[in-house]
């Protein structure tokens, strides 16, 4: 957010925050500790929902109530950060101050920054605290796997710990894992004695009380209702409408064929009365007929096709047993067996049985002739059959899947899902929405991923099962993509529970080998070659020939990570590729290439390894192809993006400079290039004299610097600790944002780092243009510090783009645009629920209006969005005055603040790019952090100005951190007197930072902060 006043006018204690603080840091502040803010923790409600270490009292949360965080304790104890605070205990202690202010993101740094070189139990349950704070608070549930696994490290270094094994239950019940939770909370009453504690925590354990199966609903609930048919089909149908139908057809009338042919006419009466009714009233609710014209064909029947049908369900019931026993080998026969027989007699089933035959030939990886199967099944089947209609989608899109065609997978699944939520089937749309959210995590969209699971895990938590343990997997095998390993060691330890409480040996088996490969990451050699035995035990119990070549492919892999010959990985792999290309799941095979091209490099075979990292490069351009346009394809080389970075260090290794850039251009902002036009690439002759380009790729191995002129590229490779740098830059920018001493310092070992080795190569520039990567993307490039103690912007206009073809384009684009003679201006002053008053804003607007010939203000109480999608086509310039957020943490998405019937919203990034600037030249956005936001694989930081990039802006001004309202209002209308003149923006913004030095009346933090991204 923007900051209203001074940088400190926000933590000023009020007298009952200062008594606090007393009571907590005399006689010094290093002496402030977790127990001491535990002896002062209010009795009456607690501030958070999970456990405090440090011995704090039993007190009712209040919901949503956050502790007061407005309270004038609240403040003070936030302002505890400020202090001079030293040892970890300390730090630890100001975390939690922070948590107990509800300032959940500032309690998140703090925590997670001593977390990993702490082997206190205590600091990894506050900071699994602090994450599951974030995760309600922001509606992050993602948030809740890095709280998991933060709490799982805290019970690994002490097991008996109360407040972790709380934290824990607590964590899983969030995410819907009933069963898991009431395990948890019965694991933790085990540890505690309290009553208070003992009390809230058995209200849990009551409101996750397990449901009966179908199974014994039919056998025990309904008996009472054994008379009265009707009422027993409504009892269940309200209780599972997917059951109702699905196990209606299956197990209902799968009951009536065995009792026909045990000649037990009363009970084969009793199961086809219910399976009457229950298809009656499903028939009568949004409308499927299935089952009421599968009893219809029964009731229709003479005595040989009654035979005919009884034999027929009962295949079609002993089929999709076998199927879901992971035996579709012996399913496949059956259910061929029962759909001829199904069609013969006129059922409608022999729809359904079809699909489950197809299923077992796609299970058997004959995946060409399964999905050929669907789409015939598809045209066959009628409208109102929806939910056979949205079975047979959701398998055509795992067909799609498969192949890696992202598009077609995903318009599939979501049709599918549509119907079945349409049903009111939660279960079945939850399995649909547990693929979508795969589907969103190769691509690096974390939002719209966990937004699917939720509704996965709302729809399947409930009981633990296979498309429950599948759910799971698919949050381990993100977090698996993300390198974050605690967590996906935490998710693969819940799945592999599931599965032995399910006794899924073929699960299992999966889970401990993709849990070997995690402990291989961690570096737990030992643990993983013990996953890997155990796994080679639950995969001898897995019959089906299918799926064990399935397991074998996944073991392959896994043993080639533990091998310590090149030569035996390189076979293993080629096997598990093999596997992968034709029989198995064509996503997973650009990752594998990867992993071979790196053995056969660490073997001698460059060439080869060469070949594997350009095979899987076009896997992952052909994957993108099939995305539509737009922001859809923000994310999509996420999944194995580090074949770029292996491409351009072998590519140096041959002293290919040009196909090391080419490669390193390959992956970087392709959507923000199409957005231009989609050029062919980048040629360094469209690069004018006196300008030069310098592009980051951080390796695994070096930290590669491209610099880039109108006569060609050049290369400099060095030695680099990636912690390390990630930690300058993190140094540097704090150092700035704050006005502490010691920026200028910081600035110039990074300077060193980043710039040093290339030096010579710029220093004769007029204008520098830095392309960073992930790495460095956050750096202030301007305001490094030279060898000479000069910032760079002092000798040369700097400018930020996501990729050099990017710059080009957008370059190109402004010189079409005339100059500027227009300026809209949306200024947002007022407070709303979430902000503070900006009191400098208006008179901000009113001095940039005066710059130009035709200024159109968009006034605070007014529909600001619906005005600026309006008027943005005409503007040449746009100014934004007002709160903005950019967090690259994920935390809070980057947006404005607009204001639209009186009331404060948050517009983001894709509905930023959907406006029309067909005129514009120059964004200015003078609000907080518009220069951040999450960062999305290659595509480069989605921040607030991306979206104006997107929109067709070819520059923005933008800031990398929080800003000052008054200082704003002082710099930002003499910056739009520069542009207005025709001075481009590098250079305007250049002249405002020399002249900020010069005058001294604005703080470093401010004029830091402003960064050009664009031509």
């Amino acid at each position: 957010m923007r900051i209203a006043g001074p940088w400190l006018a926000g933590i000023v204690a009020g007298a009952v925050g200062a008594v606090l603080l007393l009571q907590l840091l005399r006689p010094r502040p290093q002496e402030l500790s977790v127990a001491a803010l535990a002896s002062v923790a209010s009795r009456d409600a607690r501030a958070v929902e999970a456990r405090l270490s440090g011995g704090f009292p039993w007190a009712p949360f209040r919901g949503g109530s956050r502790g007061g965080r407005d309270s004038d304790a609240s403040r003070a104890l936030a302002s505890a950060q400020a202090l001079p605070l030293s040892g970890s205990m300390s730090r630890h202690a100001a975390g939690v101050a922070q948590l107990l202010a509800g300032r959940d993101r500032e309690a998140l740094d703090i925590l997670s920054e001593i977390a990993e070189s702490s082997s206190d139990a205590q600091v990894w349950s506050d900071l699994g605290a602090a994450a599951f704070a974030a995760a309600v608070r922001f509606d992050m549930p993602d948030r809740l796997t890095d709280a998991l696994a933060a709490t799982d490290q805290a019970l690994a270094l002490k097991p008996d710990a109360a407040e972790p094994l709380f934290n824990r239950a607590l964590i899983l019940e969030r995410l819907g894992l009933r069963d898991d939770a009431r395990e948890a909370w019965e694991q933790y009453l085990r540890h505690e004695s309290d009553a208070r504690w003992v009390a809230e925590s058995r209200e849990h354990l009551r409101a996750l009380a397990p449901a009966s199966s179908f199974e014994q609903f039919l056998d025990r609930d309904l008996a009472r209702l054994a008379g009265d048919p009707a009422a027993a089909a409504r009892a269940l149908v309200d209780r599972n409408r997917e059951d109702a139908r699905f196990k209606g057809a299956v197990e209902i009338l799968g009951r009536w064929a065995a009792a026909e042919a045990g000649r037990d006419r009363a009970a084969a009466d009793r199961w086809l009365g219910l399976a009457r009714e229950t298809g009656a009233v499903l028939s009568r609710l949004p409308g499927d007929r299935m089952l009421e014209r599968a009893v219809a064909a029964i009731d229709a029947a003479d005595e040989s096709t009654r035979a005919a049908l009884v034999a027929a369900h009962a295949d079609y019931t002993a089929g999709i047993r076998a199927f879901w026993a992971n035996r579709p080998t012996d399913a496949e026969p059956i259910l061929h067996r029962a759909v001829a027989a199904l069609e013969r007699t006129g059922s409608p089933l022999a729809l359904m049985a079809r699909y489950y035959e197809a299923n077992t030939i796609f299970g058997q990886a004959r995946r060409e002739h399964a999905c050929e199967m669907l789409d015939q099944v598809l045209a066959a089947t009628p409208a109102d059959y929806p939910a056979c209609r949205a079975h047979v989608l959701s398998q055509i899109g795992a067909c799609h899947f498969a192949r890696a065609s992202w598009g077609e997978s995903m318009r599939t699944f979501e049709e599918s899902a549509a119907i079945f939520e349409r049903l009111g089937e939660a279960g079945n749309a939850g399995a649909v929405h547990r693929v979508i959210s795969i589907i969103y995590d190769q691509h690096d969209d974390r939002e719209r991923a966990w937004t699917h699971r939720m509704v996965a895990l709302r729809g399947m938590g409930g009981e633990s099962n296979l498309r429950l343990a599948k759910v799971v997997a698919a949050i381990a095998q993100d977090a698996m993509l993300r390198r974050k390993w605690r967590v996906a060691l935490s998710f693969l330890n819940v799945e592999a529970a599931i599965a032995r409480r399910t006794d899924d040996s073929m699960q299992l088996a999966e889970t401990l080998l993709f849990r070997a490969a995690v402990r291989k990451q961690m570096n737990d050699a030992g643990g993983a070659r013990a996953d890997v035995t155990e796994s080679g035990v639950a995969m001898a119990a897995v019959k089906d020939p299918s799926y064990r070549a399935h397991l074998n492919a996944n073991a392959h892999m896994v043993r080639a990570m533990l091998t310590e010959s090149t030569a035996e990985a390189d076979a293993l792999l080629t096997e598990a590729i093999a596997f992968e290309s034709t029989r198995g799941d064509g996503k997973d095979v650009p990752r594998l290439l990867l992993q071979r091209a790196r053995a056969r490099r660490a073997g001698g075979d460059r060439a080869g390894a060469a070949a594997d990292l350009d095979r899987g490069i076009a896997a992952l351009e052909a994957e993108r192809a099939s995305l539509p346009g737009g922001s859809a394809r923000w994310g999509a080389f996420h999944s194995a993006a580090e074949l770029f970075d292996d491409a351009i260090d072998l590519a140096l290794e041959a002293g290919d400079v040009g196909k090391a850039f080419a490669v390193a251009e390959k992956g970087r902002a392709r959507a923000l290039l199409e957005r231009y036009g989609n050029p062919s690439g980048f040629d360094p002759r469209q690069l004018p004299e006196g300008t030069v380009l310098v592009e980051y790729a951080a390796t695994a191995s070096r930290l590669v610097i491209f610099t880039v002129d109108h006569t060609g590229v050049r290369a400099t490779a060095v030695p680099y600790d990636r912690e390390q740098l990630a930690r300058s830059i993190q140094d540097f920018v704090r150092a700035l944002q704050s006005d502490s001493g010691g920026s200028r310092e910081a600035g110039a070992a990074l300077w060193r780092q980043l710039v040093g080795p290339v030096a010579t190569r710029i220093a004769g520039a007029r204008t520098v243009t830095f392309v960073p990567d992930a790495l460095t993307a956050s750096v202030p490039f301007a305001v490094l510090v030279d060898a000479d103690g000069q910032y760079l912007f002092q000798s040369h206009a700097v400018l930020v783009d996501p990729s050099a073809a990017v710059f080009a384009a957008t370059s190109a684009r402004r010189a079409e645009l005339s100059r500027p003679r227009s300026v809209l201006i949306v200024a947002n002053s007022k407070a709303g629920e979430e902000t503070s008053s900006l009191t400098f804003v208006r008179g901000e607007a009113e001095g940039v209006a005066q710059e130009y010939a035709n200024a159109v203000p968009l006034q605070d109480d007014g529909a600001q969005y619906d005005e600026l999608a309006k008027k943005a086509a005409e503007a040449d310039v746009i100014h934004f005055a007002g709160h903005a957020v950019g967090d690259e943490s994920g935390l809070e998405p980057a947006s404005i603040l607009l204001r639209r019937n009186g009331q404060e919203h948050r517009i983001g990034v894709a509905a930023i790019a959907a406006l029309p600037l067909k005129k514009t030249s120059v964004v200015v956005l003078a609000g907080c952090s518009t220069a951040r936001g999450e960062r999305r694989g290659r595509e480069g930081v989605i921040s607030v100005a991306h979206g104006f990039l997107n929109a067709g802006a070819p520059s923005v001004i933008a800031t990398l951190w929080p800003i000052d309202d008054q200082s704003a209002a002082r710099v930002f209308p003499r910056l739009h007197e520069l542009l207005a003149d025709g001075v481009p923006p590098a250079e305007a913004l250049r002249t405002i930072q020399l002249e900020s030095i010069r005058r001294g009346d604005v703080p470093t933090s401010f004029w830091a902060a402003l960064q050009v991204i664009g031509g």
